[in-house]
């Protein structure tokens, strides 16, 4: 019976994030519980301080995938993994002069050791990296190979890395292990670590962010103790066993047959007389039609209906003076004297009472004066309005019920309210776009000037993606994560960088259009 295993709860995956096979250049995010060896072990390397170091750990606790990632930290690897048969000493020689100098190998064994120590002394930049990775290897035919290759490791101005399994390192003398510089054990990983590398591995085949619950953690946990190569194989099985499941639908629909059409028995002419019968007919009246057409009254307008913001009481009061006749003025006629002497060339005309004076309305300069005097003082950031907008003279002021006036009046004021959110339109415009990736246009200028520090961030985000927290890069630059971070944003908004949110960590990574531009400039080849 097979074993019940709890739900992970999973998004839609691409593929299947845990494999058993160890990580490669260019996976570091991956490496979890690794970064304090990792950051010194990349110290060494770009302070150019040889170091002869012992790594041990169980199998599959991650010691190949620690050398691989640190090799993104260097230009010369040298990573034996395959013990040879025979001839073990001057084949691992071999391999390590024609990764470090060139492929015309001396047959002296003592000039291929000086030729080596010079390649790795006088260089420039990182100092190479040497791993010897033979887990497979018996423990103590091992001990002897590596006791006739040390005195040359340590002649080389390198990180000389050999990794033990625990197995190998019983059947190890204790003297051998005492020339060693440093002696690193890898220990199993923690709850929350477990958490973080489920977490980045299915972040990084899903676009949903997705958390371990507990129940999982637990189980994991038990099975595992934390072994990295364990953990890395039940996650595995049960990503698969979950993805093979179909997921329920949210909403099942359900398609109903349609319903069979039912012949009703009885007299077909019978039913068709009784339909008939129903039917109007129609009569062609000639007398009618010989009549004049009657005049019809024009029909009755709908009242406009009662809009609905600003400007919802300004309309509702034009409609009702419209329909109270009383305040209609009356029709002239064409021939009154008023019309003939106030008429206008447009055809419009100002309708006046008998005996009414015409007002105008003026502004004097100390109401203005005092106006200007209180909007400076109270601060009011409304758009001043001019006096002529506002205040007219003559027959505009009493053309305010008309339609026009009306309609100028509205576009009046949405133009002052448009102008008072202008602010905020603006502001709005500096906020990012939320999505999976953030990019801005390339600045060349700032890309040509770059720092130094700016230009390892370029030369790392070329090869990886990273996060403001990795602290390898922290170390390399000498710097703290909120100083990073702030490099990043910098080059972030110049468009040579770009960031995508995995999970709650940012990362970033080389644009396009910079790697283009430094392609041009032959400072980037290809990638095929």
């Amino acid at each position: 019976m097979a074993e019940e295993r709890p739900i992970l709860g999973l998004p839609l995956l691409k593929e299947n994030p845990f494999q058993a096979r160890p990580l490669e250049a260019g996976q570091s995010s991956f490496l979890i519980g690794r970064d304090a060896i990792s950051a010194r072990w990349a110290r060494f390397l770009h302070q150019r301080a040889a170091r002869f170091s012992l790594l041990i750990g169980e199998r599959g606790s991650g010691r190949t995938s620690l050398l691989r990632c640190l090799s993104e930290e260097v230009d010369k690897v040298v990573h034996i993994d395959m013990y040879p048969e025979a001839n073990h000493t001057r084949c691992i020689l071999d391999e390590m002069y024609a990764a470090l100098v060139d492929f015309d190998i001396p047959s002296s064994r003592q000039q291929i050791v000086h030729r080596l120590v010079e390649s790795t002394t006088y260089g420039e930049g990182p100092i190479p990296l040497i791993a010897l990775d033979f887990s497979s290897a018996d423990g103590k035919g091992l001990s002897e190979v590596i006791s006739r290759l040390i005195s040359a490791l340590e002649r080389m101005q390198a990180l000389v890395v050999v990794t033990l399994t625990t197995d190998q390192r019983l059947e190890w003398p204790e003297g051998l292990v005492g020339r060693f510089d440093h002696v690193e054990k890898l220990s199993t990983l923690s709850e929350d670590e477990v958490s973080t590398l489920a977490q980045k591995r299915v972040g990084s085949v899903s676009r949903q962010a997705w958390e371990m619950n507990r129940e999982a953690l637990d189980y994991v946990m038990d099975k595992t103790n934390g072994q990295v190569g364990r953990v890395i194989r039940i996650l595995r099985d049960m990503v698969d066993e979950e993805r093979s499941k179909p997921r329920k639908l949210p909403q099942e629909v359900i398609i109903r047959p349609a319903e069979p059409i039912v012949d009703i028995p009885g007299d077909e002419e019978e039913q068709l007389e009784d339909v008939s019968a129903k039917i109007p007919t129609f009569e062609l009246d000639m007398e009618m039609m010989d009549r004049e057409p009657m005049a019809l009254p024009p029909p009755a307008l709908p009242p406009p209906a009662v809009g609905s913001g600003a400007f919802s009481g300004l309309i509702g009061r034009n409609r009702i003076n419209r329909s109270d006749e009383s305040m209609q003025p009356p029709t002239p006629s064409l021939y009154d004297e008023d019309v003939r002497n106030n008429g206008r060339k447009d055809g419009t005309h100002l309708w006046m009472a008998k005996g009414a004076d015409l007002i105008e309305q003026t502004i004097h300069e100390d109401v203005l004066d005092e106006q200007f005097t209180s909007e400076e003082e109270t601060g009011d950031d409304e758009p001043f309005i001019d006096s002529a907008e506002i205040y007219e003279e003559g027959p505009s002021n009493h053309q305010s019920s008309d339609d026009g006036g009306l309609i100028q009046e509205m576009l009046h004021l949405m133009s002052r309210a448009s102008k008072a959110r202008l602010s905020e339109m603006l502001s709005a415009l500096r906020q990012p776009v939320v999505g999976d990736k953030i990019s801005f246009p390339i600045d060349v200028n700032t890309l040509r000037n770059l720092s130094k520090v700016e230009s390892i961030v370029v030369e790392v985000a070329s090869e990886r993606s990273f996060s403001p927290s990795d602290s390898r890069l922290q170390d390399r630059l000498d710097v703290k994560r909120p100083r990073l971070s702030q490099i990043c944003n910098h080059l972030q908004r110049a468009g040579i960088l770009e960031v995508r949110q995995e999970g709650r960590s940012r990362k970033f990574s080389l644009t396009n259009d910079a790697r283009a531009q430094l392609i041009a400039w032959g400072m980037l080849e290809v990638s095929q």
